[in-house]
């Protein structure tokens, strides 16, 4: 391989050898400056690796790759990395150190440090924008710095189309919709990735990714992150979330219009499906227009459809349909809430609101403060099962407050407890607040701590009695659920 000037790139020679013409393989180019880096905009088809770290101080870079043009090489870091790259279009979309990437490209094992991009839509340190095969990756990628852009921001990747393993980015990053710690918008797999990006944006937020219409697997952020609309400690608006955590704080304070559903939590602002995953940041949303409306607020998700295995142990202030696990969910199992719940209208410790879904060996355990349709575990049910679940801690609201379900609607509720104080002024019950046609079987309240004596279903039980394993009949206590007899109440076993 030789540089040629006149093409500015690498050439091909060919050689005689043994009497036989033969092609000289074609090995990767070699990067030594950032010079050469902006070099690879002459061949977008080459294959390149850094030799050496790079320091690209005092360059204005420009973007390798367009939407008609784009990179369609590798790049091997080895390991090295590249120092101070600045890239200042405000006005330019497709912005990284590749605007845009597409087919068989591979880019790995590389260090972008002390980053400073500025951009408008679809822009990333790395990549503004991906489109590659499922089977292609991006590799072993770590940024620090600072990023800024609209629509489409992410720490590593704008929006892509292609795998990403093993990569991590550390610093700021502002946008406004589809803006992630690492990525902003992604169609395929994350895995064993992670973020330290203090994030703020507006819509589908996220302290990994904004939106992900794929799966996140073993993966985790510990940034704060703050938006409006579809925010999460880890993912803003999910598909599938598996085996993953966020550890910082979720702040939504934009709220302007006058109704809209928020969708903040802790570790995500809305996901299809969360299994084996937590998050134990605070999540505080508020409406900062007169007669702002925030709904759908919780310490693990905003909105879910299922919650499998998964807790929250953050507190969580905000709104309506506000839960210590989730605003608002189809169905959970196997899963609690350990934080305080201070909000509205449909308020649980476990659950703000759901209906035609079900809960099944759950609990929550804390303090909960709303004003109408206040629970210790579900604020509001319609056409719901509850089942094998609990709560402890204190309850106070105005009305239609219960020490387990606020308000149930033709709802079913078996196998499950509160002991809970219970505060409010009216329609307030030990077990339900209110309800019409609930469905209660062997369930119960104590009504010593609890200090109520009615509920709209359910059995009210001395402290003593609670204690004791005869009280709760047709309870599963092999499999199910476990008691030291005399001493406390039952506890799930899947919490063992």
């Amino acid at each position: 391989m030789v540089y040629n000037s006149k093409l500015k790139k690498y050439v091909r020679l060919s050689c005689v050898l043994c009497g036989l013409y033969q092609t000289v393989l074609q090995a990767a180019i070699p990067i030594v400056n950032c010079s050469d880096l902006q070099g690879m905009q002459y061949d977008l088809a080459g294959e390149y690796e850094l030799v050496t770290d790079i320091d690209c101080t005092g360059i204005d870079f420009f973007p390798i790759g367009t939407t008609r043009t784009p990179f369609i090489g590798k790049l091997d870091g080895k390991g090295h990395k590249i120092s101070n790259l600045s890239i200042n279009k405000k006005n330019t979309d497709y912005v990284g150190l590749f605007g845009v990437i597409y087919k068989n490209i591979k880019i790995q094992n590389l260090t972008l440090e002390n980053v400073n991009i500025l951009g408008g839509d679809y822009v990333g340190a790395l990549i503004g924008m991906a489109r590659i095969p499922i089977d292609n990756n991006v590799f072993n990628i770590k940024v620090q710095g600072k990023i800024a852009g609209k629509n489409y921001v992410g720490g590593v990747v704008g929006d892509i189309s292609g795998i990403i393993n093993n990569c991590s980015a550390n610093g700021e990053i502002i946008g406004v919709s589809k803006v992630g710690g690492l990525i902003g918008m992604t169609s395929s797999k994350v895995n064993n990735s992670y973020s330290n990006m203090i994030v703020n944006g507006q819509t589908e937020v996220g302290g990994l990714i904004g939106k992900s219409d794929s799966t996140v697997n073993d993966s985790f952020a510990t940034g704060s992150v703050t938006g409006s609309y579809f925010v999460g400690g880890l993912v803003g608006r999910a598909s599938r979330i598996e085996h993953s955590h966020a550890t910082g704080n979720v702040i939504g304070n934009t709220i302007t219009s006058p109704l809209y559903e928020t969708g903040a939590g802790g570790l995500a602002g809305y996901s299809i499906l969360v299994t084996n995953s937590y998050a134990t940041g605070n999540v505080t949303v508020k409406a900062s227009t007169t007669g702002a409306y925030t709904s759908g607020v919780g310490g693990l998700t905003g909105k879910s459809d299922r919650i499998i295995s998964s807790y929250a142990t953050g507190n969580v202030i905000g709104g309506d349909s506000a839960g210590g696990l989730s605003g608002k969910a189809l169905f959970v199992s196997d899963s609690y809430a350990l934080g305080n719940v201070d909000g509205g209208l449909d308020v649980g410790g476990l659950i703000g609101s759901f209906s035609s879904g079900k809960v099944d060996r759950s609990f929550a355990k804390g303090s909960v403060i709303g004003k109408t349709m206040v629970g210790g575990l579900i604020g509001h049910v319609y056409s719901g099962n509850i089942s094998n679940s609990y709560f402890t801690g204190n309850i106070h609201g105005k009305t239609q407050v219960g020490g387990l379900i606020g308000y149930s609607q033709e709802s079913t509720l078996i196998n499950s407890y509160s002991s809970g104080e219970v505060f409010g002024d009216i329609l307030v019950g030990g077990l339900i607040g209110d309800g019409y046609f609930p469905n209660v079987v062997n369930s119960y309240w104590d009504m010593q701590i609890s200090k109520q004596f009615d509920s709209i279903g359910g059995e009210a039980k001395y402290t003593a009695d609670m204690f004791k394993e005869a009280t709760y009949v047709d309870w599963d206590f092999i499999k199910t659920w476990k008691i030291q007899e005399g001493k406390n109440y039952p506890t799930l076993r899947f919490n063992e």
